[in-house]
């Protein structure tokens, strides 16, 4: 509170508590539309279609099944092994996936885990290691040495900056994708300029 307001403290609304980002819900649909368009656009890839079947036909549907699920990997059976979900906390997961919880994950809840797999969304590496579904901020060094190992944050872990001195040039995804874009650019114009000097 600031010194000298005359304002009285304003009180948080009650959180459900499945809420454990700002913005929750909205970002949760915000993302399974998204995850409807990108399987949509999938139709034509017989190849991906079968991806899809296969991985919505081997997971488990109620809560100790897909924790089994995640704690085994089984996802990297049929995406590929190199892929791993630095999910910490599969409960919250299946909270977050799950349109009615006490009944499990219907086949729409486990097609928008397919894509949040698919499309390598991150888990936060600060203190809470929730799935993050909306902004996220990376470490750039980490992001270009290895994406797959990068160091991401939710945005309330970044506020609260929880992340040691290991980590210098942390940007937001936008500001990411741009310094990429920008780092392509370079090297493109660099290559330009030596061919032509050669």
């Amino acid at each position: 509170m600031r010194t000298g307001s005359r304002l009285p403290a304003l009180k948080a609304p009650a959180r459900n508590p499945q809420d454990s980002h700002a913005g929750y819900p909205e970002n949760t649909k915000k993302l399974r539309r998204i995850a409807k368009a990108y399987l949509r656009s999938t139709l034509e890839d017989s190849e991906e279609q079968k991806k899809i079947k296969k991985f919505v036909d081997s997971v488990y549907r109620d809560r100790l099944g897909f924790e089994i699920f995640m704690t085994k990997k089984a996802y990297q059976e049929i995406l590929g092994k190199k892929l791993e979900l630095n999910c910490r906390d599969t409960d919250n997961f299946f909270e977050l996936l799950a349109k009615d919880p006490k009944n499990g994950l219907d086949k729409s809840d486990v097609k928008t885990f397919y894509y949040i797999v698919r499309s390598g969304r991150p888990f936060c590496g600060g203190d809470c290691g929730q799935f993050i579904t909306g902004t996220f901020f990376a470490c750039l060094k980490c992001f270009v040495a290895d994406q797959k190992k990068c160091f991401y944050l939710c945005r309330e872990c970044f506020k609260k900056g929880k992340f040691g001195t290991k980590h210098k040039l942390i940007l937001d995804n936008y500001a990411l994708l741009h310094a990429l874009g920008l780092a392509n650019q370079v090297k493109t114009v660099s290559k330009v300029i030596n061919s032509n000097l050669e």
